[in-house]
C-alpha cells in the first residue's frame, strides 16, 4: 500500500515537472505574438528542415507569411496546408540560382502584402568533396551561387524596399559553425570558405544599413541538423561491402545531430529582439540552447562576490597617513554622525551578506528611486555597481564590429570595459570659451564624430571631467543630430551633487527620445565604500529589454539597506550642495585673484590650466599632506582638480597653484 502511494506521488511530481517545462517553452514562443502582429515575414527554404519547422510556428501568429523554395509543387502544397491555419499565407517557388525567378518571387510577395518587414534566409544543404584541391570548379560555383549569390540578390531587393518604405526591418541570415574549422579532414573546404564569406558579408551589410533602422544578424548553426559534417555523398559507385559499412555510419547523425525544432527557438529569439539589440549580432545555436535554462540558476560564488564589508567608510576627506588628506572627484565629505552610527550598528553588522537570491532583484529600491526621480517604476533598472551597469549595456547593445562615440576622457570604468570588449571608439570634439570660462561639445563636428558603424553615444552631465551640465537647448540640438538608431547614454552620476539650480534632468526626456538611457548612482552618498548601487532610467520598452537580460541579482542586503537609508535622507543632498557651493565660491574667487585659468564648474572639481605640470603640483600638494586622486581627465592644457569641502585645505591648494606666479 505504501509503495503504491510513493509511486503515485512520484508520478504526480513527474507530470507537474513535464507540464512546467512544456509551458515555459510555449510561453517563450507565444509571448511575442503581439510584437509580430501585422508584420510580413518572408522565409526561404521553407519546405523542409528548419524552414518547415519555423513556418509551422509562425503560421500561428497574427502575421502575413510568405514562403518560398525551389520546388513549385512543394510550395503550392505547403501554402495550401498553412492557409488552413492562417489565411494570410502566400508562396511562390524560386530557384535562387536564377536571378529572374528570384525577382519575380519578390514582386509576387510585394503584390500580395504590399510590404515585407522581415526576411529569413534558411540554410541550403550542399555537398562537395572534402578537399579543396579535389573540388570541381563547377561544383564550387554552384555551391557559391546557392549560398552566397542568392542572399546577395534577395537582400538587395529587401534593403531597397525597406529603405523606400521606411521600414525598420530585419534580415536574418544563417551560417554553419563549420566556418570555424581549419581542417578539411572532416569538413568540406569549400563549405568553410562560403560560410566564412557569409558571416563577413553579414557584418558589412549590418554596418551599411543600420543607419536606416534595418537590423542584420546571423544565426550560426553550430551543430548539424539531423546530419553530420561528414560527407556521405561519396561520388563513386559503392559496392555491397561499402554500402554495408556506410549504412550504420549514416545513422550516427540522428543521435548527435540537432533537432530542427530546437534551432527554431533561436530564430524566434531574433524575431523577438529589438533592432537596436539585434543588429550585427551572431547568435550561436549551441550557446543559446545549452545556456537558456541557466538563467535562473547561478553559482553562489557570483552572488557572494564583494561581500567583505568590514570597511564602511571611503577614504575621502579623512586621515590616511601622517595628517594626510585624500581628495578625489567623488563627494569628499564624511556622512552625518547618525549615518555613521547606523553603519556601525548591530543591525548592519548582522546583516546577511550574499543571500543567494538566484533571480532578478525584487526589492523596494526601484519604487523608491522612481518616486525620487518622478518617473514610473517600470523605467528603472537597478545594478549593484556602475561597472555592472555599463558592462551590461555593452554586452546587450555592442559587438566588436560596432563603434561608440564618446566624450573626451570618459568614465575610466566605461573605457576599461570598452577596451576589454574590443569596441571601436571615436571621440566628440569640445569648444573651450576661455573668456567666459566655459566648455561645451562642438555639435558642428558631430557628423564626422559619428561613424557608419556607430551604435552608441556616451556623454555625461554634469561632465565627469568638466563638472558642467549640458543645457536643455544643447541637448535637444544633440538629439536632433543623432540618428534614432544610435543609443544615447547620458551619465548623470554627479546629478545630485550639482549646485546648478537649472541642471539638466535627463529623466524628463526618456519618453520623448526612445533611444535615451540615463545613468545615475548612489556612489556619492555618505562617502561609504560599500554603497555602490547604480541605476538607469529609460523608456519602459528599453528598460524591459535590459531588465530581461539582467538575470543575476547581485544586490546584497547590506548594499540595499544602505541605499534605502540614502534615498530616505531628504536633507543630505541639500547639505552637500551647500558645502560644495561654499567651497566653489571661495576657490573661484581665489582662482580669479591669482589669475589662474579655469572652467566654471557646478561640482566639487574644476578644469584648470597651469603653467607647471600636473605632476609637479601633485608632488607639492603631497608635501602639504594633500593627496590628489590620480585621474586621466585632461583636455587641451586643462586638467581636472578636485577640491575640498574645507576652507583651510582649499587655501593650501591655491597656495601650491600660486607657486608659479
Amino acid at each position: 500500500m505504501i509503495s503504491n502511494y510513493y509511486t503515485l506521488l512520484l508520478l504526480l511530481v513527474l507530470i507537474i515537472a513535464i507540464t512546467y517545462f512544456i509551458s515555459r517553452r510555449r510561453n517563450f514562443i507565444e509571448k511575442f505574438s503581439s510584437e509580430l502582429e501585422g508584420k510580413t515575414v518572408l522565409v526561404t527554404a521553407a519546405t523542409n528542415g528548419i524552414g518547415l519547422e519555423l513556418v509551422k510556428v509562425l503560421v500561428k501568429k497574427p502575421i502575413n507569411l510568405f514562403i518560398t523554395g525551389r520546388k513549385q509543387g512543394k510550395i503550392i502544397e505547403l501554402t495550401e496546408e498553412l492557409q488552413k491555419i492562417n489565411k494570410n499565407v502566400r508562396g511562390r517557388h524560386a530557384d535562387f540560382m536564377n536571378e529572374d525567378e528570384t525577382r519575380d518571387m519578390w514582386k509576387s510577395a510585394i503584390k500580395e502584402f504590399n510590404k515585407i518587414d522581415i526576411v529569413i534566409h534558411l540554410p541550403i544543404n550542399s555537398y562537395t568533396n572534402l578537399k579543396i584541391t579535389r573540388t570541381d570548379k563547377n561544383v564550387f560555383n554552384e555551391l557559391h551561387t546557392k549560398n552566397m549569390e542568392r542572399i546577395l540578390i534577395l537582400n538587395k531587393l529587401a534593403v531597397e524596399h525597406m529603405k523606400q518604405k521606411k521600414i525598420n526591418g530585419k534580415i536574418i541570415l544563417s551560417s554553419n559553425g563549420i566556418d570555424n574549422q581549419n581542417s578539411t579532414n572532416v569538413t568540406q573546404g569549400s563549405q568553410i570558405l562560403v560560410n566564412s564569406q557569409i558571416e563577413k558579408y553579414a557584418d558589412l551589410l549590418a554596418r551599411e544599413v543600420h543607419s536606416y533602422g534595418i537590423a542584420v544578424c546571423i544565426v550560426r548553426i553550430d551543430k548539424d541538423i539531423g546530419r553530420s559534417m561528414f560527407n556521405y555523398n561519396i561520388p563513386i559507385q559503392r559496392n555491397k561491402l561499402a554500402q554495408k559499412l556506410l549504412k550504420p555510419m549514416e545513422k550516427i547523425p540522428k543521435l548527435f545531430g540537432r533537432d530542427p525544432k530546437k534551432i527554431v527557438e533561436v530564430y524566434l529569439k531574433c524575431l523577438k529582439m529589438k533592432n537596436i539589440e539585434l543588429s550585427g549580432k551572431i547568435l550561436s545555436t549551441e550557446n543559446y540552447i545549452n545556456n537558456k535554462k541557466i538563467a535562473d540558476y547561478v553559482n553562489s560564488e557570483i552572488l557572494n562576490r564583494n561581500t567583505d564589508h568590514t570597511t564602511y567608510l571611503r577614504d575621502t576627506e579623512k586621515l590616511v597617513g601622517n595628517n594626510q588628506v585624500y581628495l578625489n572627484t567623488q563627494i569628499n565629505t564624511q556622512p552625518p554622525k547618525k549615518v555613521r552610527d547606523f553603519l556601525k550598528s548591530s543591525e548592519m553588522q548582522t546583516t546577511l551578506i550574499g543571500t543567494n537570491k538566484r533571480n532578478k532583484y525584487k526589492g523596494e529600491l526601484p519604487s523608491m528611486i522612481a518616486e525620487s526621480c518622478g518617473v514610473p517604476e517600470n523605467t528603472i533598472v537597478v545594478f549593484k555597481t556602475e561597472r555592472d551597469l555599463l558592462k551590461k549595456l555593452i554586452d546587450i547593445f555592442l559587438t566588436s564590429k560596432n563603434n561608440i562615440c564618446l566624450e573626451d576622457s570618459p568614465c575610466p570604468i566605461f573605457l576599461s570595459e570598452l577596451k576589454d570588449a574590443a569596441i571601436e571608439r571615436s571621440y566628440l570634439d569640445y569648444k573651450i570659451d576661455k573668456s567666459n570660462k566655459n566648455i561645451s561639445f562642438d555639435l558642428s563636428k558631430l557628423d564626422t564624430n559619428i561613424k557608419s558603424n556607430t551604435k552608441m553615444l556616451y556623454i555625461s552631465s554634469p561632465g565627469t571631467m568638466t563638472g558642467v551640465s549640458i543645457t536643455k537647448k544643447r541637448f535637444e540640438e544633440l538629439m536632433l543630430k543623432v540618428p534614432s538608431y544610435i543609443l544615447v547614454i547620458l551619465d548623470q552620476r554627479h546629478f545630485e551633487s550639482s549646485i546648478n539650480e537649472n541642471r539638466f534632468d535627463g529623466s524628463k526626456y526618456i519618453n520623448k527620445y526612445k533611444n535615451l538611457i540615463v545613468m545615475r548612482s548612489l556612489n556619492n552618498f555618505y562617502s561609504v565604500e560599500s554603497l555602490t548601487i547604480s541605476y538607469l532610467i529609460s523608456n519602459s520598452e528599453l528598460a524591459e529589454i535590459i531588465e530581461n537580460k539582467n538575470i543575476v541579482n547581485q544586490i546584497d542586503s547590506l548594499n540595499e539597506k544602505m541605499a534605502i537609508k540614502a534615498l530616505s535622507d531628504k536633507n543630505y543632498s541639500d547639505i552637500t550642495r551647500n558645502k560644495i557651493k561654499t567651497a566653489s565660491e571661495y576657490i573661484t574667487k581665489r582662482f580669479d585673484s591669482s589669475k589662474i585659468k579655469y572652467i566654471k564648474s557646478e561640482t566639487n572639481y574644476f578644469l584648470i590650466d597651469t603653467f607647471r605640470s600636473k605632476e609637479d603640483i601633485y608632488s607639492d600638494l603631497e608635501n602639504d599632506n594633500i593627496i590628489l586622486y590620480e585621474n586621466l581627465y585632461e583636455i587641451s592644457n586643462y586638467w581636472c582638480l578636485p577640491i575640498s569641502m574645507k576652507k583651510n585645505e582649499n587655501e593650501k591648494i591655491v597656495s601650491v597653484l600660486n607657486y608659479e606666479i
